[in-house]
């Protein structure tokens, strides 16, 4: 169960990321493109967290 759910976040945070940098392209709304970048470096974040936390679950069990 639990590594479906990092299968669906990590999903989801791909997903996002590239409909936000999608959205960032045709929006010339200066305000609204920084908003949209800052999601799109918070999903980044999350996806490189939730990839380390594989990782290391991964060498845990390879032991």
């Amino acid at each position: 169960m639990k590594s479906d759910f990092y299968f669906i976040t990590e999903k989801f945070c791909v997903v996002l990321a590239i409909g936000s940098m999608g959205l960032a392209v045709f929006m010339f709304d200066k305000h609204i493109s920084f908003a949209i970048g800052a999601i799109w470096f918070l999903t980044l974040a999350i996806y490189s967290k939730l990839n380390q936390e594989k990782e290391v679950k991964n060498d845990i069990n390879n032991r």
